[in-house]
């Protein structure tokens, strides 16, 4: 896997780029795509129709997983946070109680 950033002012394009036998890739793809179709993504909807997961595109498939890498990377961000901010107030509230005792 390599990845790269390109910034261009304002906006920044993050790409993950994977090689490997088109058997491996066409399989991985697929085994990844039913883990996570239905069950976290739910149907794709095309135009007011359900599209079950045998008849999805390489595209949609692949915008499945594009979801759930960016969803992932947005979930462990936010439990940093919550992490580092719990620490910083306990830290803050044990020098309070220091200060008093």
């Amino acid at each position: 896997m390599a990845g790269t950033f390109e910034v261009n002012g304002d906006e920044t394009t993050i790409t993950f780029e994977y090689v490997a036998n088109t058997t491996r890739v066409i399989n991985s793809l697929n085994d990844a795509v039913h883990y996570l179709y239905p069950a976290i993504f739910g149907e794709v909807l095309v135009e007011d129709s359900i599209v079950p997961f045998e008849e999805l595109t390489n595209q949609q498939k692949l915008n499945v997983l594009d979801a759930w890498v960016r969803k992932t990377i947005l979930d462990l961000a936010k439990q940093y946070d919550r992490k580092r901010l719990l620490e910083e107030s306990a830290a803050a509230a044990a020098l309070l109680v220091d200060k008093y005792i």
